[in-house]
């Protein structure tokens, strides 16, 4: 028994030099967030930041001030530290990221989607049924695809979006139970820095932001 022709046609030609140049590029718009999460969590780790006030009850991040105030000086290292990180992969001509998204190939929906689907097994078998929730609506990325300008890209921009949506309300419902809902980013970041955020769970949401701009990327190329 052989397998349908529609499945055939879709695997036909994806091989690894195929699947190569959005692999590079995928890793190479993971890894600048990646290193500015490992800055940030030496920097608490090793007590260049600010001990949490615990006290004689557990640790409350919703009112410790480490959570609720911007470090700034830490914040420039880790964002230098990105940005740096970026100009090396992206910069043309040279950049191995830039070098690999010049070239031709038809497999980069493909290899996105196993990039997402990926992420979406490593989050089911966490067992962090949250992180599931939120992490679910971004299936609706396989349907992103090269299409003409207007109403294909709309359609794109929509499935992007939506992908997104839990993240965003759950953003801003934590911003409203801050005092400054204004510093919600650094809340995020304090928390991935301190292990309030479970490391792999940090890890997970950085390859998805990082999947989401290249599914955008790929989302306004022409059809």
């Amino acid at each position: 028994m052989h397998p349908p022709a529609r499945v055939t046609n879709r695997l036909r030609g994806l091989t690894w030099r195929a699947l190569l140049p959005e692999l590079q590029g995928a890793v190479g718009a993971v890894v600048p967030l990646l290193n500015a999460y490992a800055v940030l969590w030496l920097l608490a780790t090793q007590g260049w930041l600010p001990a949490t006030t615990t006290g004689a009850g557990p640790l409350n991040e919703i009112r410790d001030e480490v959570f609720l105030t911007p470090i700034d000086w830490a914040v420039l290292v880790a964002l230098a530290i990105a940005i740096a990180t970026a100009y090396l992969i992206w910069w043309p001509p040279l950049g191995w990221g830039f070098r690999a998204d010049q070239i031709e190939t038809p497999a980069r929906r493909q290899t996105l989607i196993g990039l997402l689907a990926g992420v979406g097994l490593f989050t089911l078998l966490g067992g962090d049924p949250v992180l599931i929730l939120l992490t679910a609506p971004a299936g609706l990325w396989i349907w992103i695809r090269p299409r003409g300008p207007g109403a294909g890209q709309a359609l794109n921009g929509m499935l992007w979006i939506g992908g997104l949506l839990p993240w965003i309300a759950a953003g801003l419902m934590l911003a409203t139970s801050l005092p400054t809902p204004a510093f919600v980013w650094w809340h995020f970041m304090a928390a991935a820095a301190y292990g309030v955020l479970p490391g792999g769970s940090v890890i997970a949401w950085l390859v998805l932001m990082a999947l989401g701009a290249r599914f955008l990327r790929l989302g306004l190329m022409p059809k």
